[in-house]
């Protein structure tokens, strides 16, 4: 199979390092420019081409960013209350964009009398988006993690859990982390993050749509 020659005048179309010929019609043909950088050559009728480049998606991480600490929060109210070192912002780069939330929260807590635990809640903003929190246990107001004994009440555990949230926005996005303590009383103590059980993470990922 013989290839036919660039003939000069298809060759004086091309103006700059990168740019592509692509017909236009029977026999005819235009100059495709060359791209940005990290563009993607994609299909497009309504271009005089019928292409055109365009930031690659569907499914990509575009952007990630983390926090690590080994600091602890001593949190011992039933109210929400902030964890330090878990505050996280992401700019996203499209509104249609998901992000991944990627959560590892030590946790440690005791009470001298019977029943005690601790609830973790995500935040998009001031919006909360996600609570790690049974119900039905004594207020209702629940708790993720719980024990209950006659006395000497003690537990050790990690929040880990994923989230997927769409912000719908390209604006700068905070994300955080609350805990509480569910029960008040004698000897009561709540620790978040750390709590000798090694530090705590918190991870998004901006997924392309």
């Amino acid at each position: 199979m013989t290839r036919a020659r660039t003939t000069a005048s298809e060759l004086s179309l091309v103006a700059a390092k990168g740019d592509l010929l692509a017909g236009t019609a029977a026999g005819t043909q235009a100059a495709l420019t060359v791209g940005s950088n990290n563009t993607v050559l994609t299909a497009d009728s309504s271009t005089a081409t019928g292409l055109k480049w365009a930031a690659a998606s569907g499914g990509k991480v575009l952007q990630m960013v983390s926090t690590n600490t080994l600091t602890t929060t001593t949190i011992n109210t039933t109210t929400y209350t902030d964890i330090t070192n878990m505050t996280l912002n992401i700019t996203p780069t499209s509104a249609t964009s998901k992000i991944l939330v990627l959560v590892t929260l030590p946790f440690y807590a005791e009470r001298n009398a019977t029943m005690m635990g601790g609830s973790v809640q995500l935040l998009r903003d001031a919006t909360i988006i996600n609570r790690l929190q049974n119900q039905g246990y004594g207020d209702g107001s629940g708790s993720a993690v719980y024990v209950a004994a006659a006395t000497g009440v003690a537990i050790m555990s990690v929040f880990g859990f994923s989230f997927i949230d769409s912000p719908a926005t390209t604006s700068t996005t905070t994300y955080k982390l609350q805990g509480r303590y569910w029960s008040t009383g004698t000897g009561a103590t709540s620790v978040w993050g750390n709590a000798g059980t090694g530090g705590s993470s918190l991870t998004l990922m901006e997924i392309g749509a």
